[in-house]
């Protein structure tokens, strides 16, 4: 008979094995729930066509007196549930006294002894029901009897001191939809090269496959140097599965140079491919993978892409990510104090689960740090998350080409979307040529960048997640002396702009700023920067569109003077007013960016007491603000600013507020006279927008005559324009048409919203499992 502790298992893993244990024993089907308010069932299943109730208590780590105390709990939940028969299932290990009284504090709801299934109850239906052992492998693995079968069997080619790390590792293990495409490929191929990120699960799910198959009575060959080594293992009429780790390196395909290697490597696969009695599991890091194909030609010409398994973490639903956590917080050596005090911060444990950068690997290599409390765990965790150095940092430093790290570094000088490939490309390849670009473009594909065609030959190249990106800005921050490589004339000034704006994104407040070395490197480079700065202008000052988008540019660069004060304000007074000799106005400017320069033009010009050349960009940015202004607060922040700039020479005889008052006529107009359609069924909603209009139109000086006729007739119509909307509605509903609200089944209204909506039904629904699975760790 088996003698497990069951600590290997999580409470969920716990209850999972129970459901597969008491289906067997009674041939029939036990239901097993998502975590929630499940008023103290945990398992639920009908036995000789009568209710049977279990309750699985995995205190293997508590004493008897926290399983009593829960137990005292059951009687008050069951009144409401009412089963036939219930059970308590618990992985203590009771003496005959402690069953007695756990008997005694049941009361009614058992019939007998046998009703409480202890630990060595538990140990005796798997000694009878074998196969449910076989199948929870996060039981057996753990077990040191276990493990030393494996390394003294023959059948497992592996080190005990690895097969310890495999043994300690499966408990943490979460399976996904990754899981079931690997399990699916090797069944069909028989070769599955499971490729990813860092830190995503690759060597995990290698082992897990192995596992199984170990279980099934296949040989497991672990391939450690060389393809060689699997050529020489290879036993005909046996079923063998082999497994090479890291096959193309670690960090480079550099790494693995023994002659011939690819090309013995393919024709292995291949071999494999052939018998049905072999299988083979190979993994690799995306980007290498790519690197070794662009390398070498038998390994780009062979199956691999097919054979492919991609593990993203995408593939973790957020309830599989906060299990994850919850593994390796249960399973950790950290004082239960500290664990419970991460289990109860549900928000923090929220926005760990739902944060971009999220990783088991991250989440594995913080946790095992000391830690003095839950809170600087959390916070530890996080901050892992923002600057992911070590996730990313060796592949960077250590794997990639100067090309491929230049190709990073200027595209995190885009926006968040990317850039084309030509715009890329232009910056990007002033130290390699363009075959080394491209083959750079390969290596990096699918786990660092990712490519989409566009029209024609162009191409959209953008980061594969928002962890790479993270990760360069971060380097960036740490090696700031690139920020000169980057602002190379080949460089649009948007992208330098964009940098800039990293060295001002604060978080909190008062604000800590994110990127601290890169705001450390602008304000002692001010003036290098500036003139930088003022070289790309001057020269895209000259292209046809420069204006457009000038607007963002100045306006970036304001907020960077601001806040840093570099001594940039004359300069860029000097360069808006400069824009005013541009003719091209075929653009939508944003009106908070438009109005930020027209703000610097009219404090330039009280200083230096105006002139035409002035004029003319004030006009032009003055213009562009008024076709810009879509709001009522832009309208009044305009208004407001010219009554308090009055006496500006810029301003000459130009009647501003009179150009204000005339534009904020023609856009209550235009409210006024589609407020019916715009709010048609909505009379409050129509009412509401009346008021508003009445002060924006009291506020800038135009509520008397017509508007004001207009404003008060509109009033006064609404009722009656709601009355017409509910007699053409009367009249629709005369002609058979059902406009009511129809529900299917037990559907009510509030979740037929919820569903409508997308989101907040599901949202809710898993933060209440959330809380209930990190509950058990109280």
């Amino acid at each position: 008979m088996p003698e497990y502790d069951f600590s290997s298992l999580s409470p969920h893993d716990f209850e999972l094995l129970m459901r597969d244990l008491l289906s067997a024993e009674y041939s029939t089907h036990f239901e097993a729930f998502a975590y929630g308010p499940d008023g103290g069932v945990d398992l639920r299943g009908q036995v000789d066509e009568k209710k049977l109730i279990v309750q699985c208590k995995h205190y293997a780590r508590s004493k008897f007196s926290d399983l009593k105390r829960a137990v005292s709990n059951e009687v008050a939940k069951m009144r409401k549930e009412r089963p036939d028969r219930y059970l308590l299932a618990t992985t203590q290990d009771l003496t005959c006294g402690q069953k007695d009284i756990l008997l005694t504090e049941l009361g009614t709801l058992v019939e007998s002894s046998s009703d409480v299934l202890s630990r060595s109850d538990i140990n005796y239906l798997l000694s009878v029901h074998s196969s449910v052992e076989r199948n929870h492998f996060k039981l057996w693995l753990a077990s040191s009897v276990v493990l030393q079968r494996i390394v003294n069997s023959g059948v497992w080619e592996r080190s005990e001191a690895l097969m310890e790390t495999v043994q300690s590792r499966v408990r943490l293990y979460v399976s996904n939809v990754s899981h079931d495409r690997a399990v699916q490929m090797l069944a069909n191929s028989h070769v599955v090269a499971i490729t990813g990120a860092p830190g995503v699960g690759k060597s995990m799910l290698a082992d897990m496959l192995l596992l199984s198959h170990w279980e099934e009575g296949w040989q497991v060959v672990v391939i450690d140097s060389n393809i060689a080594e699997g050529w020489s293992a290879w036993a005909a009429g046996r079923k063998q599965i082999f497994l090479y780790d890291d096959f193309l390196g670690q960090t480079d395909f550099s790494e693995r140079s023994v002659k011939n290697e690819p090309a013995s490597l393919t024709k292995f696969m291949d071999r494999v491919v052939l018998h049905a009695d072999k299988r083979m599991v190979l993994t690799t890091r995306s980007h290498i993978l790519r690197q070794a194909q662009s390398r070498n030609e038998p390994l780009a010409r062979s199956n691999l892409e097919f054979w492919q398994c991609v593990v993203e973490m995408t593939d973790f639903n957020l309830l599989q990510r906060a299990h994850v956590l919850y593994n390796h917080l249960y399973f950790s050596d950290k004082p239960r104090w500290v664990v419970q005090e991460v289990a109860r911060d549900l928000d923090a444990i929220w926005s760990l689960v739902r944060h971009s950068n999220f990783t088991p690997r991250i989440v594995e290599l913080i946790i095992r740090r000391p830690h003095s409390s839950g809170k600087s765990l959390v916070q530890a965790i996080k901050a892992a998350f923002e600057r992911p150095v070590e996730l990313w940092g060796p592949s960077f430093e250590n794997s990639l080409s100067s090309a491929a790290r230049n190709i990073l570094l200027h595209l995190v000088t885009f926006p968040v979307k990317g850039a084309s490939g030509d715009d890329l490309k232009k910056v990007a390849t002033l130290d390699s040529t363009p075959m080394d670009y491209k083959n750079a473009l390969k290596v990096l594909e699918g786990s660092w960048i990712s490519i989409e065609k566009l029209s024609g030959r162009d191409i959209a190249v953008a980061f594969a997640n928002p962890s790479c990106r993270d990760f360069v800005l971060s380097f960036l921050d740490e090696n700031p002396d690139y920020l000169e490589f980057l602002a190379s004339d080949n460089v649009a000034l948007r992208n330098v702009c964009n940098i800039l704006m990293y060295s001002i994104a604060a978080v909190d407040d008062p604000p800590t700023y994110k990127f601290g070395g890169l705001r450390h490197y602008v304000k002692k480079n001010a003036d290098g920067l500036a003139s930088v700065v003022a070289r790309l202008f001057s020269r895209e000052q000259r292209s046809e569109k420069f204006f457009s988008g000038t607007d963002v540019i100045l306006g970036v660069l304001l907020e960077v003077e601001k806040n840093l004060s570099l001594g940039w304000g004359g300069w860029l007074a000097r360069a808006a007013l400069d824009v005013g000799e541009s003719d091209d106005r075929s653009y939508t400017v944003d009106f908070r960016k438009a109005y930020k320069v027209l703000a610097v033009i009219c404090s330039y010009a009280r200083v230096r007491g105006g002139s035409l050349g002035d004029m003319n960009a004030f006009l032009l940015w003055f213009e562009a603000c008024l076709e810009s202004a879509q709001e009522d607060a832009d309208w009044v922040d305009l208004y407001d600013f010219f009554v308090e700039s009055e006496g500006l020479p810029v301003l000459g005889s130009i009647d501003v507020k009179s150009m204000i008052k005339s534009a904020v006529l023609d856009s209550v107009e235009s409210d006024l006279s589609n407020l019916h359609a715009n709010y048609s069924g909505d009379p409050e909603g129509m009412r509401e927008r009346i008021r508003e209009i009445k002060s924006i139109a009291s506020r800038v000086g135009i509520d008397d005559g017509d508007i004001a006729s207009r404003i008060r007739w509109t009033e006064e119509h609404v009722a009656d324009w709601f009355e017409e909307d509910l007699s053409g509605l009367a009249d629709s509903e005369s002609e058979d048409v059902d406009y009511s609200l129809r529900f299917v089944g037990d559907v009510s209204p509030m979740s037929v919203m919820s569903s409508s909506s997308g989101r907040s039904l599901g949202v809710d629904d898993t933060k209440r499992q959330l809380e209930e699975m990190f509950k058990q760790l109280f």
